[in-house]
């Protein structure tokens, strides 16, 4: 580090958060990125500060209790930057340029230049459709999110298999005990719920290896990894935690996934859903100290992002 000069004080302060970590090779290489930044800050007439942050490694985590900390890790790094940034009087930010979000894309045409097919106008997508669905229906009424690339048929209706986490579903799976038709229903595995909102790519990796991947749906108030294939809906909001309508589910119950009418339903009478709601009380907390604990007070519902700081 070099000591700051007298004449160092009157240049801007700015912060260079680095995510650089020997834990994965993700970030290993961070390091010689921000010594560059550095250089260039200086050159550019400013002091630069270089402060880290936690990170974790999806890859290593994955399946394990270690993935509860993966999104809560979002908010670690958001409030780490937050600290220093705030608690060392820094003036400036590396990438933030002062300007506002209409000063920045003052040039940017309304529509995508000719010459090149990278970035499409809208009335000449490359697919009809996306490749994610927003359904809603009584068993989350806030909205969840279905994967639907690739599928033949994304729809289907079929018994509930109801399992409390995701470690319970895995031993079924791999016991072939999951038939075609099934739609399993993984629940508490919500932002509150886990707590930390686990993605579920152990589960339905297994479904496909079973030869499931296009019979089988699966519902969840967890996430879903990018590598997530198959009739898949995550985020069920509101959670299980909660006491969303994912809760009261009970084994054998008729459910239907239909990602062309955006539709997530729980093919039970309404009467018999309440009866049900009365019925349930919510389950001690998994953790009762330490960063999870904190974020399961504090975090909000899926279909708002999943945040601390919001209302």
């Amino acid at each position: 580090m070099d000591p700051f000069t007298d004449t160092d004080f009157e240049k801007p302060i700015v912060g260079i958060a680095s995510g650089h970590s020997t834990m994965n090779p993700c970030n290993a290489g961070i390091g010689g990125l921000a010594a560059r930044a550095e250089a260039a800050l200086r050159e550019a007439g400013a002091m630069p500060q270089t402060f880290g942050f936690a990170t974790v490694t999806d890859g290593i985590s994955m399946g394990t209790d270690g993935m509860k900390f993966s999104l809560v890790s979002r908010e670690v790094i958001a409030d780490s930057i937050e600290t220093a940034v705030q608690s060392q009087c820094m003036d400036g930010f590396l990438a933030i340029s002062g300007q506002t979000i209409a000063e920045v894309l003052a040039g940017v045409p309304d529509t995508p230049p000719q010459g090149q097919d990278v970035i499409r106008p809208f009335e000449r997508p490359m697919y009809q459709q996306g490749h994610l669905a927003i359904l809603k229906g009584n068993l989350s009424p806030e909205g969840c999110v279905a994967k639907i690339t690739g599928l033949k048929n994304p729809v289907i209706t079929g018994p509930a298999r109801v399992y409390d986490s995701e470690d319970a579903v895995m031993a079924t799976i791999l016991a072939d005990r999951i038939s075609p038709g099934d739609v399993v229903v993984i629940r508490y595995e919500g932002p509150k719920g886990g707590p930390g909102m686990r993605e579920m790519l152990a589960p339905t990796s297994a479904l496909i290896g079973k030869g499931l991947g296009e019979s089988v749906g699966l519902i969840t108030d967890g996430r879903f990894s990018g590598g997530t294939w198959g009739m898949v809906v995550g985020h069920v909001a509101p959670e299980a935690c909660e006491g969303g309508v994912i809760a009261l589910i009970e084994e054998g119950d008729s459910v239907t996934i239909d990602a062309r009418k955006l539709l997530i339903q729980l093919n039970v009478e309404d009467a018999e859903i309440e009866r049900r709601r009365v019925a349930w009380t919510r389950p001690a907390p998994k953790y009762t100290r330490g960063v999870l604990h904190k974020f399961a007070r504090l975090v909000s519902t899926a279909s708002k992002g999943a945040v601390t700081d919001g209302d």
